[in-house]
């Protein structure tokens, strides 16, 4: 089988069951692969909350997007503080299906952790902004586990 590593992150997206809406782009022109999250939770009707761009959301329901980036270390031009998290790869390699799983497996336990924070936020005035945190530290402990149990996929799944 000749999987692609859009196909292999797309396989871990949908095994690992995220409490959250997401779709998964590809931007060929820049050699980046991106996870898109979708967070949506209610809040009572009489609030707005503005996103960074100052535009306001007057609805009873909010959607809170973030995204995590697999970019191309030689060649993309990415500003990887814009994204929850950047994850580079070697367009000649690809990704190693240990790191999919890895990236998959912190980003479901970030979105856990995110759904009742940003309840919490659009429940109290008080909180200014709400932003996702990537944990680093996590997500290397999770490719460590991976490795000494005997579970971490080596196999290169190579860039479209």
């Amino acid at each position: 089988m000749d999987k692609s590593m859009i196909d292999k992150i797309h396989d871990e997206l949908e095994e690992q069951h995220l409490p959250c809406e997401w779709r998964l782009e590809w931007h060929k022109p820049f050699h980046t692969v991106e996870i898109v999250l979708l967070l949506e939770v209610s809040y009572p009707p009489d609030n707005s909350i503005s996103d960074i761009f100052g535009h306001s959301n007057h609805e009873d329901r909010f959607v809170f997007e973030d995204s995590v980036l697999f970019y191309d270390r030689a060649s993309s031009k990415i500003k990887t503080e814009e994204y929850l998290a950047g994850i580079p790869f070697d367009r000649k390699k690809g990704i190693q299906g240990g790191l999919a799983e890895a990236v998959v497996k912190n980003i479901r336990l970030t979105v856990g952790e995110a759904n009742s924070k940003l309840r919490d936020f659009l429940n109290n005035e008080g909180d200014s902004s709400f932003e996702l945190h990537w944990n680093e530290l996590n997500f290397m402990q999770t490719i460590e586990t991976l490795k000494e149990i005997g579970r971490y996929d080596e196999t290169y799944y190579r860039y479209p």
